[in-house]
């Protein structure tokens, strides 16, 4: 077993530290721990199919959703599509400025 070693805060940190293990009925030790686990144990913990290697925080995102199955990817017909599509993006929003109705964000909050 390791020895402990103790960290100096900084005294608003430690009040920040203190005030929370109190709220949550513990000790400000045991919620520093848990706080670092909960940090520092992801960056190690590989995903499966993952390199030992931690991958930047928008690989480990997609890879997450991915295994979750809540990860659609586009399909090589779809990128090729979108290669040929020759419209700029200011126009779209100008003509979806221009349409009347209701946002489909309310259409969907109604269904």
């Amino acid at each position: 077993m390791r020895r402990c070693r103790y960290y100096p805060l900084q005294p608003d940190l430690y009040a920040l530290l203190h005030a929370e293990a109190e709220r949550q009925g513990q000790l400000p030790e045991r919620v520093a721990r848990k706080w670092l686990a909960e940090r520092l144990v992801p960056l190690t913990a590989a995903l499966p199919g993952e390199e030992a290697n931690p991958p930047r925080d928008r690989e480990r995102v997609r890879a997450a959703l991915r295994a979750a199955g809540v990860l659609v990817e586009s399909t090589p017909e779809q990128l090729a599509w979108a290669g040929t599509v020759d419209v700029a993006l200011e126009e779209v929003r100008e003509a979806l400025d221009r349409a009347s109705g209701k946002p489909l964000s309310e259409i969907v909050i109604e269904q």
